[in-house]
């Protein structure tokens, strides 16, 4: 879901590009965009590397964009939101990156093509943007706050013939997915009556999402830890009005990503 934070970037691999000196660096940069097209494509949830390039003193990644769920118009509509989202997904996610980034020297563009529509569109951090981000690092505070805007400008969206996801809300200590359920399709009761049994099953969703390499879901997860956020899910009959809230504490969340988060 939200995150979009790592399909952003190829976080490794951009790692070893900024570590290169500034001596050596066109050299060191063709060799990591070797690398990184050996690789592709590679798939980050709704988006797909398709390529890398250096240009211009640029690093350039392309990229193709599942338009059925990230409408390649949002780009355009909020191209600010879009590039905070970006920072936060290239610059603000790795401390030692931070320190790395400032002997490069480079840029960094990312290229979306729409998968449908063939459109293409480009964010892109100059030298001076890349130093002014490493100057005035976001919190973490910030960060989920960008999380959850960027999420909330695709929303709502249809999940399935019953559920719709509305928006992802942060009140408090807790961050919340908001869903309608139709209740008139589905019956609510028995809904209500096998929460428990229902919330089983969501954990072991999140446990999957969690461990898989190239999900945004994961670092949706770490900012929710390291924010000491609980993870809610919330359904609401759209013409009942009742409500179900699964809660998953950040105990839990530390509990089921602890083999990667660190505070």
């Amino acid at each position: 879901m939200k995150k979009i934070l790592e399909t952003l970037t190829l976080c490794s691999l951009v790692f070893m590009l900024f570590s290169c000196s500034d001596g050596k660096a066109k050299n060191d940069l063709l060799k990591i965009v070797n690398e990184i097209n050996r690789e592709c494509p590679i798939q980050y949830d709704m988006f797909t590397c398709q390529k890398a390039e250096l240009k211009d003193n640029d690093l350039v990644l392309h990229y193709t964009v599942d338009e059925s769920i990230f409408p390649l118009e949002l780009f355009r509509q909020y191209p600010e939101k879009i590039k905070k989202f970006g920072r936060s997904a290239v610059f603000d996610e790795d401390p030692e990156l931070t320190e790395l980034i400032k002997r490069s020297g480079c840029g960094y563009t990312m290229i979306y093509k729409g998968n449908k529509s063939n459109e293409e569109v480009s964010i892109h951090f100059s030298e001076q943007e890349i130093k002014d981000v490493l100057e005035h690092p976001a919190s973490q505070e910030e960060i989920l706050d960008w999380q959850i805007e960027s999420s909330n400008a695709i929303l709502p969206q249809q999940v399935d013939e019953v559920t719709t996801l509305l928006v992802l809300e942060k009140d408090g200590e807790d961050v919340s997915y908001i869903y309608e359920i139709d209740d008139v399709a589905m019956d609510f009761n028995a809904f209500k009556a096998n929460q428990e049994e229902f919330r089983e099953n969501l954990k072991e969703t999140i446990t999957q999402l969690s461990n898989a390499p190239q999900s945004s879901f994961k670092a949706f997860l770490k900012l929710l830890c390291r924010n000491n956020k609980n993870l809610c899910y919330t359904y609401r009959g759209k013409t009942t009005g009742q409500k179900v809230t699964l809660r998953f504490t950040n105990s839990e969340l530390r509990d089921i990503t602890k083999d990667y988060v660190q505070d």
